[in-house]
Formats: structure tokens, sequence, C-alpha cells
């Protein structure tokens, strides 16, 4: 179909074995994706189908303590029953910075970590009881001190994020590919020059990815 469209009206059901779950509601949600670059956030959410009637506007809010404000808001396509979201990082931190005095003790949900190293405590330090920590890297140095009387008392949970589901590369090369997200490449170098890239990336120093281009054979 070009113009694939769904509806319903009047729509009733019976029958002995026909149960009602309020608590298990349908949509309006289906599911979400989303990429991170450059400190913005661009989220695409999926809708079920929704009457004429009905509002086609969605919001991003996020929650700071126990207030919700909207932070982004967008059409839902009518078509795809789509909306694209949109946002910037609030703020954005050197890993040097001193983090509980610049966000507060116990004040962040989910932590997501590429660095480790000597301030990695100070990770676990923001992190709200119950909360979140996921590491898919050690640039800052691979060996950490861990009180794990923080582990256990703020009952935290720890993530090591390196398997992806078979999907997921694909999805990326696609994004890239069509220009969703733009890699943040630091410095380019021949195939050839491999060692001198090594250098580079043992140093520490750079922002964005160290490519290495091969040539067409």
């Amino acid at each position: 179909l070009n113009h694939p469209n769904f509806w319903f009206s009047h729509w009733e059901v019976s029958g002995e074995k026909v149960s009602s779950h309020p608590e298990q509601t349908f949509g309006p949600i289906l599911w979400s994706q989303y990429t991170l670059h450059e400190n913005t956030l661009k989220l695409m959410a999926f809708f079920v189908p929704m009457e004429d009637e009905a509002n086609k506007t969605a919001e991003l809010q996020i929650r700071s303590g126990s207030q919700w404000s909207t932070v982004a808001e967008s059409t839902i396509e009518s078509l795809s029953r789509a909306a694209l979201l949109e946002f910037g990082a609030s703020k954005a931190l050197s890993r040097n910075d001193d983090l509980i005095q610049a966000l507060g003790a116990n004040s962040v949900c989910v932590v997501i970590d590429l660095v480790a190293g000597p301030e990695w405590p100070k990770l676990l330090d923001v992190l709200r009881p119950g909360g979140r920590y996921a590491v898919a890297g050690a640039v800052g140095g691979p060996l950490v001190e861990l009180d794990v009387r923080t582990l256990y008392l703020k009952d935290l949970t720890f993530f090591g994020c390196t398997t992806l589901e078979p999907e997921v590369f694909g999805n990326l090369v696609h994004l890239i590919e069509t220009g969703a997200i733009k890699p943040l490449v630091a410095e380019t170098f021949a195939l050839e020059d491999i060692a001198v890239a090594q250098e580079v990336f043992k140093q520490k120093d750079y922002i964005g990815k160290i490519v290495l281009k091969v040539r067409k054979a």
C-alpha cells in the first residue's frame, strides 16, 4: 500500500473467554530509538494508530528532583506515526572537573563511562541510591579503587557493555550513511601509518575517533 492507514470504530468484543486487564494497556508508544552525538540527543518515538481527534504532539520530559519539565516537543507524523525529538545536553563537564561540586552527591540516576581512571570513585558518589553504572571503556586507566560498601549500601547496579545485539552495528552504520549522526573524527591516518596512529591513541589527549584509511585494491 502506498498510504497505509488503520482505524478502529465502535469495536466490541464479548464471550465467556474474554477478560479485561486494564493494567496491560497498549500504547500509545510502541518503542523508541535514539542517538547521542556532540552533546545532542535525538530520539525517534513510534506510536500506535491514533484517531483524528487525538493529540498529535509528543513531548520529551526530564525529571529534576521531584519536578518534570518539557525539554523538547514534536508533531507526530500521520503516516509513519513517528515523532523526532532533539535535546541538547544541559551541562558539559571536563573529566578533570570536581563532579561532587558540579553535580552534587547522589544527584544522577545513570552513569555511562568510557574513561575510568583515578577519578572513578566520584562517579559512584554522584549516583543516587539504586543508581546504575555502565562501562564500555577505560581510556583514563583500567585500574580503579572501589569501596565495596558504596556498592552495596547504595544498592548500585553495574553493567559491562561489550557484546551488542546483532542488529545494533548495522543500524549504526545506516544512521552514519544517512547523516542522522556524524562521528567526531580527531585524526585520519593511512593504514601504513598504523604505528603512528597507535602512538597518538596511547597519548589520550584528543577528542573523537582515530581513523585508519584503507586504500581500494
